[in-house]
This record gives structure tokens, C-alpha cells and sequence, in this order.
């Protein structure tokens, strides 16, 4: 069977007694058995083994038989492996139960596959397929109520932007379930639901055949409209709601929620104007607190944009409602910034110290005590500035937030140099170089002062890592993924490790997912669990192998991105690449809240602009989801911006996220001394924080693949 993929790391540096290398599979398997399938596996008989009658090494042979069993139709023999190693195998329990159902299903045997498929728990990775079929067996009994009550839990589940939508296959099966108990009452309401509430899915299409579409209820429309929103398909949402409009009448708690969708979706498409007078009229006449509460904050959010002479009596109209809401500190941070703005230094330190003291907790804290370090530098009072920077460096070590505590150290470092004190500024840059060294933060020092160039990450004296289980010992899935893992079974240890409430696991844990993850070679996997944990601190100085760095900023359509970087004739492809690995986490079907598509995440107005330019005609929303297209286009784009903006990436990649109208009134409007103030001026909370991570995700790039370095002739020493 195949080999595990070693990465540079022997089993024997897992410290674990009892997480060794297991060859187990390799000695009751042939050498290509897994390749075949289990219909085609020569197992034969247990072979001859100093192994005990309690061994795992005979659970697992016995589990591996169910699987042929089962593959070969021989669904007798499965159900007595299955039902005897559900009791015994503990740690393949739920696996054991949901393979026992159904090879009771298949022999028409329901009250077995009942009582199987009742075993496994919600946490079971399977659960669903278990739920499904175990539905299918109480209505084969004609216990419909039974079926009914265990589809619904799975019909409740929304529809989302990628993998599987349980919800609709569970409506799909109830509506057949309905159909043919003659429920013609359920059979409609689900199908009202599944086109409803599952737009997107492919029983939509059928659901429309039993459904009279030029009757269609106005909720349903409505809350069609409000799933599109959600799944980011805005025009088609308001669309939808345009052709209600003449139905719906204010202030209808119907018309009043039809209304916010509409605001949104304006919102999200930047039509903040028609967004304001939207929300305007919502507020006006819906006296629900809940759509008051998203209101005015989704208008404080399009007025902070378009209309900033009336955003301030918004504020204070939420802040006097909602003042104790989850949403007001960032409402009162909106508040502070334009104030400052504004030159109104002394009402945005009001807001400010409101939030330290009254949200003290909550996102926006950190944000709040930067501000003040910004307002006491920006009147010149530099020792209250440093008293401030040291009152957020403090902060961000107690609460653990990395990107804080950098930004305090290279705004200690230039105050320093502001104060005259150049030894002080050095030993603070030295700290962010040390403990932060691939942030933006201190990509800013390097390309400054040239002897700072050798403070990249040094490669780990090791390669080894001591792993622990202990945070995951808790979850049945690592368990089960184990003992796949050690069967050779290596398709079936990635989705299970998958599984896992990764929230719940320090470092030490998420590495050893990862581990595990390689070895059943699921680099994608892995990297979706890596790419998150660079805000936990997890810093390339550190004992962490080089290794996990490559797979947290991978090469990912490297020939297509080195290929539109040529096209484009931009000067290094790693820039592609960052801007890439934040746009769309390199997933070519990525799709944003406003519409923005594909690696590079271009907006299909842009794109159109763009492939013009390019003598591309005809292009399909579906054609800007090809990578090779999507990568073309998006280097072209960039380049334009880079012209536009003297080749200065900050302003370029500022322009690519906000638009190059927005970053030419920013230039306008902040004048500042270094380009890092400008930064940090950048009065959206999105932009200011795209430009951080794509130039640190860029020095990433660099350090890893060395290679490709930047022309100072074309690139200016900003990057």
C-alpha cells in the first residue's frame, strides 16, 4: 500500500508513547489493495500474529472485512462484523453503527437499521447520511411521524456558499417522503421552502416543476431575495425585490423586512446613496427594534462614506438606542475617527475613552487605545504619545493579539525617532524585528534602513517538533481518524480530522491535525488549517519548522500566476501571489459579499473594463472563475493601478481593494510625512487593514522563495 508522505519529519520525533508509526495495514493488506477498493482487497484470513483476542490489530482487520463485506454485497457478514465491533471497537463506534445501518437497509431489515443509526451522536461526521437513511427505515415502516421529526433538525440548516446543503437534500426527501404518503400539505410546503430557502441547490430546479410560479406567496419571495443576499448574490436579490415592491406596503412588518434586505444589497453592491434613502425610509416607518438596531448602523455605515455631514446625529441617535449593544463600540470607533478627521480632537477622545471604559472587552478596545496614541502625537504631545504606546503594548500582550502589539512597537520605534532618541527607536525595531518579523509592520523597518535587511526568520536549528494529544483526546473524531490512519485508510482521515472544533485547539493540537492531514495528503486541508493561525502568533522565529510555512503560503496555480505576472509585466510574482492568498484563500470559486469573484477576486464591472482592454469581448461571470482568466485580468488590473500610482504597491493595493477614486481623495485629504501614517489614516477599517496583510503576506513570499527579488528600480523601496 502507499507510503505516508514523510515531510521531513521521522514518527519518532511524536512523542507520545502511543502515537508511533502503526504497520499494521501493511501486514494484512497487499501492496495495492487500497488503490483497488475494498471489493478487490486480500485480506483472506487473520493472519498469524502473536496478537491477542482484545488486540486493536484485530478490531481494525475485523473493521477492514465489514468494509469488503459490504463492498462484495455480502451484507449479512457486515451487519454481524459491523454490530459486534460497535460494542468492542470503541474507538470506531459511530463508524461501526452507521456501516451496521446500512447493511440492515440494504437487507430491508428496518427495525435493525433503526436501532443502528439511532446510535451515532450529532458530532458524528457522518451523522446526517446517518440521519437520512435512518428516516428512510422508520418510513418504511410507515412510521412517518418518526421520519418526519428526524428530517426536520436537518431540513432547519441553512444553505451556504460552498460544500454540502444538507438543508435541501433534507427538504428534497421530505417532499418525496410527503408525495408518497399523499401529504400534499407537506409536499408544498417543502418545496416552498426549498426554493425559498435553497436557492442555489440543484432540487431547486425541480422543486420549480411542482411549484406555480406565477403564484408564488410574498414571503417566500422575500425570503428568497434574503438568502440570495446571503449567498452574496445581490443583484439578483434586489431584483427580486423590485418586482415586489408594488406588494409590499410599509409598514408592514413584511415590507419593513423586505426593505432592510433591499438596503443591504444596495449596500453591498456601494450604491450607498440609494442605500441611505432606503435605510432612511426603514427607519421612518418599521418601529421593530431589531431592524432600528441593523438600520442605523448599516446608515452610519453608507453616510461614513457619502454623507459624512449627517453621519454624526446618526451616531448619536444609535448610540442613545443601542448604546449597550454589541455593535456600538464599533459605531462610537467610526465616530472617533471622524472626528479626527474633522480636526475635532477633543470629541474624538470623548468617544474613545467611552469605548476603554464602557467596552472594554469588546473588538474595538485595542483600536481605541491607538487612537489616543495617534491624537496625542498628532497635537505633539510626544511623552503623553509614549505613555499611551506603552499602555497598548501592555494591553496587546495580556490579551495575546500579535498584530496589536507589533504596531505599538513600530510606532514606539518612530516616536522614538521623533523624540531624538535613536537608541531607544533602535531597540524598539530590534523587539519587532525579533518577535514579529514577517508582519507588515516590520517589513516597513527593513525596507527603510538597509542593515535591517538580514532580520528575516532564522531557519529553526531543528526540524523536529514535540507533538501532544492532549487537547484532542476529548474529540471521538481524532480517535476514529487514528484508527484510520493506522488501517492505511488514508482518504477517511481527512474529512475526520476535518471534523474537529478546531476553535477549541492550542497550537500544539492544530499542528498535529496538520501532521496527520499530510500524511493522508490533504495539503489543501492543511493549509485551510494553518492559513487562520498567523493572527494567534504564529511566528516563523519560533520552534516551527520552515516547512509549515510553505504550506501556510503555498505556490498555489504557480504557472498561471508567473504567466499573468509576465503578461502583465509586473516585476515579481510573489506580489500576485499574496494578493491572491488574501483575496480568495487561492480558491478559484470564491465568491465575496460584494460580488467580487475568483483567485483574485475581481469585480465583474472591473473585469469587463479590463478584458477590453485585453481584446477579451465576451466574458461570462463563469469564464472570471477560471484561474488562468481570472489571474489574467487581475495582474492587468494591478499593473494599471501601479501606473496610475507612481508605482507605489501601498497606494495600488489600497486602490485594488477601495477603488482608485477613493485612495486619490485619501492622497488629497491626509497629508502625512511617511507612508505609514498615511496607512494608518485610511478611514476604512477594511482597506487600511487589506494593505497590512497582502504587504506582510508579500514578505512572506520573499523570505520563502528568495528568488524572485524585487527590482528597486521598478518597485519602489515602499514594498
Amino acid at each position: 500500500m502507499p507510503e505516508p508522505l514523510e515531510y521531513n519529519c521521522s514518527h519518532s520525533c511524536w512523542n507520545e508513547a502511543d502515537f508511533v508509526r502503526y504497520p499494521f495495514a501493511e501486514r494484512v493488506m497487499a501492496a495495492n489493495a487500497t488503490l483497488a477498493g475494498p471489493q478487490n482487497w486480500e485480506l483472506g484470513e487473520m493472519p498469524g500474529l502473536a496478537l491477542g483476542p482484545g488486540s486493536k490489530n484485530v478490531l481494525a482487520f475485523r473493521y477492514l472485512q465489514g468494509l469488503q463485506a459490504l463492498a462484495r454485497g455480502e451484507n449479512a457478514d457486515a451487519w454481524a462484523l459491523f454490530s459486534e465491533l460497535a460494542v468492542s471497537y470503541t474507538e470506531m463506534s459511530p463508524h461501526a453503527w452507521y456501516r451496521a445501518g446500512v447493511a440492515a437497509a440494504r437487507m430491508k431489515q428496518w427495525e435493525d437499521a433503526v436501532q443502528a443509526l439511532s446510535q451515532p451522536e450529532a458530532s458524528f461526521r457522518l451523522y446526517a447520511d446517518a440521519r437520512f437513511l435512518l428516516a428512510k427505515a422508520y418510513a418504511q415502516q410507515g412510521l412517518l411521524k418518526e421520519a418526519i421529526q428526524t428530517l426536520e433538525p436537518l431540513a432547519q440548516k441553512p444553505a451556504g456558499l460552498y460544500g454540502r446543503d444538507l438543508g435541501a437534500e433534507a427538504l428534497w426527501q421530505l417532499h418525496q417522503l410527503a408525495k408518497a404518503t399523499r401529504n400534499k400539505t407537506l409536499a408544498q410546503q417543502a418545496l416552498l421552502r426549498l426554493w425559498s430557502e435553497h436557492p442555489l441547490h440543484a432540487f431547486t430546479a425541480k422543486a420549480r416543476v411542482g411549484l406555480n410560479m406565477k403564484q408564488l406567496p410574498l414571503k417566500a419571495r422575500v425570503v428568497r431575495a434574503e438568502t440570495l443576499l446571503r449567498l452574496h448574490r445581490n443583484e439578483e436579490a434586489l431584483r427580486l425585490l423590485e418586482k415586489a415592491e408594488a406588494e409590499l406596503k410599509l409598514p408592514g412588518p413584511l415590507a419593513c423586512q423586505a426593505t432592510y434586505v433591499k438596503g443591504r444589497a444596495l449596500r453591498k453592491m456601494r450604491k450607498h446613496k440609494a442605500a441611505i434613502e432606503v435605510f432612511a425610509s426603514l427607519l421612518q416607518e418599521c418601529k421593530d427594534s431589531e431592524l432600528q438596531h441593523l438600520g442605523l448602523f448599516n446608515l452610519i455605515y453608507s453616510q461614513s462614506i457619502v454623507d459624512t455631514e449627517n453621519v454624526s446625529s446618526t451616531v448619536e441617535r444609535f448610540v442613545q438606542q443601542f448604546g449597550t449593544s454589541s455593535l456600538a463600540d464599533d459605531v462610537l470607533l467610526s465616530q472617533a475617527r471622524l472626528w479626527m478627521q474633522q480636526g475635532n480632537f477633543e470629541k474624538a477622545m470623548h468617544v474613545l475613552d467611552e469605548i476603554i471604559q464602557n467596552h472594554s472587552s469588546g473588538d474595538m478596545a485595542m483600536d481605541a487605545l491607538f487612537l489616543r496614541f495617534w491624537y496625542s502625537r498628532k497635537q505633539a504631545h510626544l511623552q503623553a504619545a509614549w505613555e499611551r504606546l506603552e499602555e497598548l503594548e501592555r494591553g496587546a500582550r495580556e490579551r495575546n493579539l500579535a498584530e496589536d502589539l507589533w504596531r505599538a512597537l513600530f510606532w514606539r520605534g518612530q516616536l522614538a525617532l521623533e523624540m531624538g532618541e535613536a537608541e531607544l527607536s533602535k531597540a524598539a525595531w530590534e523587539q519587532l524585528l525579533a518577535e514579529g518579523p514577517l508582519s507588515f509592520y516590520a517589513e516597513r523597518v527593513r525596507r527603510r534602513q538597509g542593515e535591517w535587511e538580514s532580520h528575516y526568520p532564522r531557519e529553526p536549528f531543528s526540524a523536529e517538533y514535540a507533538f501532544s494529544q492532549s487537547r484532542l483526546q476529548k474529540f471521538p473524531a481524532w480517535a476514529s481518524a487514528l484508527e484510520f490512519w493506522k488501517m492505511g485508510l488514508w482518504s477517511e482521515v481527512a474529512p475526520e480530522l476535518f471534523s474537529i472544533a478546531r476553535a477549541e485547539l492550542d497550537e500544539d493540537g492544530l499542528l498535529l491535525v496538520v501532521e496527520l492531514l499530510l500524511q493522508a495528503n490533504a495539503q489543501e486541508l492543511a493549509f485551510a488549517v494553518l492559513k487562520p493561525m498567523w493572527g494567534q502568533g504564529f511566528h516563523p522565529h519560533s520552534r516551527l519548522p520552515r516547512r509549515y510555512w510553505a504550506l501556510a503560503y503555498p505556490l498555489a496555480f504557480r504557472e498561471e500566476v508567473e504567466q499573468a505576472t509576465k503578461d502583465a509585466r509586473l516585476p515579481n510574482p510573489n506580489l500576485i501571489q499574496a494578493v491572491m492568498r488574501e483575496e480568495s484563500a487561492c480558491n478559484p470559486q470564491a465568491l465575496s459579499w460584494a460580488g467580487a469573484r475568483g483567485l483574485l477576486q475581481l469585480m465583474p464591472r472591473t473585469a469587463h473594463a479590463v478584458a477590453q482592454k485585453q481584446g477579451i469581448k465576451k466574458l461570462s461571470l463563469s469564464k472570471l472563475m477560471q484561474p488562468e482568466l481570472n489571474l489574467k485580468l487581475g495582474a492587468a488590473y494591478l499593473a494599471e493601478l501601479l501606473e496610475s500610482f507612481e508605482q507605489e504597491p501601498v497606494y495600488a493595493i489600497a486602490a485594488y481593494n477601495a477603488g482608485p477614486g477613493a485612495v486619490s481623495r485619501w492622497q488629497s485629504r491626509y497629508k502625512a510625512d511617511i507612508l505609514e501614517e498615511w496607512i494608518e489614516d485610511v478611514p476604512i477599517d477594511e482597506t487600511r487593514n487589506y494593505i497590512k496583510r497582502v504587504l506582510s503576506t508579500f514578505a512572506a513570499y520573499q523570505w520563502l522563495y528568495p528568488s524572485f527579488q524585487l527590482p528597486e528600480n521598478i518597485i519602489s523601496a515602499g514594498l
